[in-house]
């Protein structure tokens, strides 16, 4: 804001240098501002399942105008064109060729990541398959339309899915109704359903330091806040069998494009200093006969791999990865990863759901964004932000699920009072 301010100051045209004048500011932020540098912005195309149902559901869609004589804006020929392109080119940012040093790293590089994107497809229509989302000739079932209209919010879209269709999500609504008391809030179903989807929408990292809670009565915040409650057992085995399920299968994903690519120079360069290990004996040869007793055993102790970098892979590992990080910070260079490219909830260390804030929790208590920047360590304009956006996609999910749902379902009822009270808590600021 400051340099779109600067460069703005003097008259366009007639000045040749203006000024810019700081109120109210300490010195040390407006050191800090000139000498700053603009953060880089860079674009990145991801291609994830949530992408794929969505251009299936298009060409579904044209398909059956197309059968029923339906005028359409373009045609089906035209479409191929447009939507192939997406699942062909590769649009991934690769570090292979960014650290190629010769035009033929460079042609590999691209070669990995053409079939890297062409394998990703594939393993994607296997994972709508398994989630109940597309047919065997690419139809969509289930709740594709839900999905597909949450999909900004992956991988929370296909959870939900998942809690809906397994009837988990009612179940516990239906357990916790009786258990409402009309004086304490927090008995609430809007609240209750409020804490089991912020552990999959909106999640925000806990603060790092933050001040000790002060009794507020009535306005106190949830118990463990700012961290969220656990979720219930039932809930929470979905949501891990979620997560192992696409762990599994992008597993397999790095494994067969792996395997369909031989060791390159790139896999034996180290990443930081760039230099050049060997990938074979030197001139001399092993160290030892052919045939030997001692080459026999050596053999029979290697650690066979594809998928993970032979740097990596010194250290004993194979291609069974511990972790979404371990996978992504050690696949060799045929296979370009990052944690977004993974629709999976985030997990710690020791392989439990990553704890996130419980802001939303909070709000629906006290309703008042000062307190989420004291306990939960959000300020009043990224508060607003985020209760404005979960407000908005409760919205998409309650034009979605009428679709499949009658009115009086327990999960249509609630979520439209949650959104009901948040508009009225935003409008009202409850002592913003």
């Amino acid at each position: 804001m400051f340099r779109q301010m600067s460069g703005r100051a003097g008259r366009r045209g007639f000045d040749l240098l203006g000024q810019v004048v700081f109120l109210d500011m300490s010195f040390l932020k407006v050191s800090r501002l000139i000498s700053s540098d603009l953060s880089t912005l860079t674009g990145e195309f991801q291609l994830s399942p949530t992408t794929l149902l969505r251009v299936l559901t298009t060409w579904e869609h044209t398909c059956n105008d197309a059968e029923t004589g339906v005028a359409i804006p373009r045609s089906k020929e035209e479409l191929y064109r447009t939507l192939g392109l997406v699942f062909w080119q590769s649009f991934f940012r690769s570090a292979g060729a960014s650290s190629a040093e010769s035009p033929e790293e460079m042609e590999v590089a691209q070669e990995n990541m053409r079939l890297l994107q062409s394998f990703h497809t594939r393993f994607s229509v296997e994972m709508l398959r398994k989630e109940g989302l597309i047919d065997g000739a690419g139809r969509r079932r289930g709740l594709a339309g839900l999905v597909t209209h949450l999909f900004e919010a992956e991988p929370a879209n296909f959870i939900l899915n998942r809690l809906l269709t397994t009837g988990a999500l009612h179940e516990y609504l239906k357990e916790e109704e009786p258990k409402m008391l009309k004086g304490e809030r927090r008995t609430h179903l809007t609240v209750k359903l409020a804490y089991i989807l912020a552990w999959f929408f909106f999640r925000v990292r806990l603060p790092k330091a933050y001040a000790k809670r002060q009794p507020r009565k009535k306005w106190q915040p949830s118990e463990e806040c700012p961290a969220l409650p656990p979720l219930p057992e039932k809930i929470l085995a979905i949501a891990k069998q979620y997560n192992e399920s696409v762990f599994d299968l992008f597993q397999n994903l790095a494994f067969t494009v792996a395997s369909r690519r031989k060791f390159e120079a790139l896999d034996f360069r180290l990443p930081c200093s760039g230099r050049q290990c060997l990938d074979a004996w030197d001139k001399r040869g092993a160290p030892f006969e052919k045939e030997s007793p001692f080459q026999k055993e050596y053999i029979s102790q290697l650690v066979r791999f594809r998928a993970r970098s032979p740097l990596a892979a010194v250290a004993g590992s194979g291609d069974r990865f511990a972790s979404p990080a371990d996978m992504v910070g050690t696949l060799r260079s045929a296979v370009q990863f990052d944690l977004n490219v993974l629709p999976m909830l985030p997990v710690d260390a020791d392989g439990e759901l990553e704890a996130t804030n419980s802001w939303i929790v909070d709000f629906m208590l006290h309703g008042k964004m000062k307190y989420l920047g004291e306990d939960n360590g959000i300020d009043s304009t990224k508060a607003y932000k985020l209760i404005s956006g979960f407000k908005d996609t409760m919205k998409m999910t309650i034009s979605a699920i009428k679709a499949y749902s009658t009115a009086d379902d327990i999960i249509m009822k609630t979520l439209e009072t949650l959104v009901g009270e948040l508009e009225s808590r935003l409008k009202g600021n409850h002592g913003m």
